[in-house]
C-alpha cells in the first residue's frame, strides 16, 4: 500500500513538472512573440514589417496588442502602418482605431482619409464597423471623397454588414447620391429595397415619390410601416391622398396614423395643416403626433386656425421663428399659460426682456414655481444668464443663487 501510495506521488510531481514546463515554455514563447511583433510594428520599412501588417487583421490578439503599447509607440505603429498602400492597412487601421489613444486615433485616421484615395473600395468595407471611433474615421475619410464613392457606398446597401452605416453616411453626404440608390428599390432583396427607401426618405428625394408609394401599396403586410414612414419623410405632395386617408382611418393601426402625420407635416401645404390642426384640437392618442407635425411646418402650423391658446403654445414651443416668439410671449401674461410658455421661452434670446418684466411682478412667497420656471428659461443663453446676474430685484436674491448654484455647481 506504501509503495502505490508513493507511486501516485510521483507520478502527480512529474505531471506538476510537465505542467510548469510547459506553461514557462508557453510563457517565454509569449514574450518572445510579443517582442518580436513590437519590433516588426515600430522598425523600419521592408518586407518583414509589411508581412506582419498584412497578417495582423487577422489575428485575434491584434487589437490586446496595440493597446499593450505605450502611447509613442502607438504613435509610431501608425505612422509605420501608413508607409503601406493596400487594402490590409485599412483593415488593420480599422482594427486600431478603436484604441482610446486620441494622438494614435488622429493619425489612424489620417491613414484612413489619405489612402481613401487609392483604396476607397477597403474604406467603404470598414462601414461594417459598429464602434463610435472607427465609424467617424471611415465617414470622414470617404465624405472627403465626395461624389466619387457614391457609387461604391450605395453599393454597400446590399450587404447587411455595411447596411447601416451606408444609410447613415449616405444622409450625411447629401442628396446628390440619391439617383444612384433610387434603383435599389427595384431589388429582388426586399432588405436592399427598405434600405434605398429609407436614405431616400431621410434624403426627402421627392423625385423618388412615385416609386416609394408604389412599394408601399404592394408591400406586404410587415413591409408596408417601413415603406410608409419613408413615403412620410420624403414631404412629396404627391403622397397626401394616401397618408391624408391612413390619418383619418381610425381603424388603422396606430403607428401608421403616426407616420401619416409626420408625412402630412413633411407636405406642409393648406390641406395638411387643417387636417392636422382638427386632431390637435382633440384629445385622442394622435394628440401628440398631430402638434408635432405642425411643429414640422413651421409659422403655418403655428398660425392654424381654431386651435386654442394651450394647444396653440404647444405647436409654438417646438419652433424657432419670431411667429412663435410672439406666441409664447403672449402667453407669457396669461395666468394659465405662464408656466408653459416659460418653459417654451427656453433658448429663446428674444424673450429675455419679456421674461423679466414678467419675473420682476412676481411675490417668491406665492409664484415659486413660476419663478423657478422663468429663470431656468433665463438661464438657458449666455444673454439671459448675464440679465439673472444682473436682476435689480433683492426679493428674488434666493431663487437666483439656486439658479446659477444649479448652473455651476
Amino acid at each position: 500500500m506504501a509503495r502505490k501510495g508513493s507511486s501516485r506521488v510521483r507520478r502527480a510531481v512529474v505531471s506538476s513538472l510537465v505542467l510548469l514546463c510547459v506553461a514557462m515554455t508557453l510563457a517565454i514563447s509569449n514574450i518572445y512573440m510579443q517582442g518580436r511583433d513590437r519590433s516588426l510594428a515600430l522598425g523600419p520599412k521592408g518586407e518583414a514589417q509589411a508581412s506582419f501588417f498584412e497578417n495582423a487583421p487577422d489575428r485575434p490578439d491584434i487589437a490586446a496588442f496595440y493597446k499593450k503599447l505605450s502611447p509613442r509607440d502607438k504613435l509610431i505603429a501608425a505612422k509605420n502602418l501608413g508607409k503601406y498602400d493596400a487594402p490590409w492597412t485599412i483593415r488593420l487601421a480599422a482594427i486600431w482605431l478603436a484604441d482610446f489613444d486620441p494622438d494614435a486615433r488622429k493619425e489612424l485616421t489620417s491613414v484612413m482619409i489619405r489612402l481613401a484615395e487609392s483604396q476607397p473600395k477597403a474604406v467603404v468595407a470598414e462601414l461594417k464597423n459598429t464602434g463610435g471611433f472607427q465609424k467617424l474615421a471611415v465617414f470622414q475619410a470617404l465624405k472627403k471623397r465626395g461624389s466619387e464613392v457614391y457609387p461604391l457606398v450605395v453599393d454597400a446597401l446590399d450587404s447587411t454588414d455595411t447596411r447601416a452605416n451606408a444609410i447613415d453616411l449616405l444622409v450625411e453626404m447629401g442628396v446628390g447620391s440619391a439617383p444612384l440608390i433610387l434603383p435599389k428599390l427595384q431589388s429582388t432583396d426586399k432588405d436592399v429595397r427598405l434600405a434605398a427607401a429609407d436614405a431616400l426618405g431621410k434624403l426627402a428625394y421627392t423625385q423618388a415619390g412615385p416609386a416609394v408609394l408604389n412599394q408601399f401599396k404592394k408591400a406586404p403586410e410587415d413591409q408596408k410601416l417601413a415603406f410608409l414612414a419613408a413615403l412620410a419623410n420624403l414631404g412629396w405632395p404627391g403622397a397626401e391622398p394616401t397618408l391624408a386617408g391612413i390619418f383619418k382611418d381610425e381603424t388603422a393601426p396606430l403607428t401608421f396614423r403616426s407616420a401619416a402625420a409626420l408625412g402630412l407635416g413633411r407636405i406642409g401645404d393648406r390641406t395638411s395643416v387643417q387636417l392636422l390642426s382638427t386632431e390637435a384640437r382633440t384629445d385622442s392618442a394622435l394628440h401628440n403626433d398631430a402638434v408635432a407635425a405642425l411643429q414640422a411646418t413651421g409659422d403655418a402650423g403655428v398660425l392654424a386656425s381654431g386651435l386654442s391658446p394651450v394647444v396653440r403654445l404647444e405647436v409654438a414651443a417646438g419652433v424657432k421663428t419670431p411667429v412663435a416668439d410672439n406666441v409664447i410671449k403672449s402667453a407669457l401674461s396669461d395666468p394659465r399659460l405662464e408656466i408653459p410658455a416659460a418653459i417654451a421661452a427656453s433658448g429663446r434670446e428674444r424673450l429675455i426682456e419679456p421674461l423679466v418684466a414678467v419675473l420682476s411682478s412676481l411675490d417668491p412667497q406665492t409664484d415659486g414655481k413660476r419663478i423657478a420656471a422663468i429663470l431656468n428659461s433665463l438661464g438657458s443663453t449666455e444673454a439671459g444668464r448675464y440679465a439673472i446676474a444682473h436682476l435689480d430685484a433683492p426679493r428674488l436674491r434666493g431663487f437666483v443663487e439656486r439658479t446659477q448654484a444649479l448652473a455651476n455647481p
